[in-house]
């Protein structure tokens, strides 16, 4: 299925094929445990890096909807009403607009 990963490192938004297998996600934020932010009235949701604000030089994100800013890579699916991932409602000009790139 389709999904954004956002990189703030590269500060680009990619769209990338999800195969629906949640271990999968592991390899696409570089992490070893996720958290997960939902944002745009829970309908999508932006997979993180669970420790990545211990880690030395990250780089973050925004996203609207989020009040948070986000350590790492994210990778952006949508919520399924039994919580499922799906395919994002979103899409990349609404992630170019509403994404920010942060220094911190």
């Amino acid at each position: 299925m389709r999904a954004y990963l956002i990189a703030p490192v590269d500060r680009a938004i990619i769209e990338v094929d999800y195969d629906g297998v949640y271990t999968n996600i592991y390899g696409f934020i570089k992490a070893d445990t996720f958290d997960i932010a939902t944002f745009n009235e829970q309908l999508d949701a932006v997979f993180v890096d669970d420790m990545g604000l211990f880690k030395e030089d990250q780089s973050y994100f925004t996203i609207k909807g989020y009040a948070q800013p986000l350590a790492g890579r994210g990778l952006v699916l949508g919520v399924g009403p039994e919580g499922e991932s799906t395919p994002p409602t979103v899409d990349m000009l609404w992630l170019q607009h509403n994404v920010r790139f942060q220094e911190i």
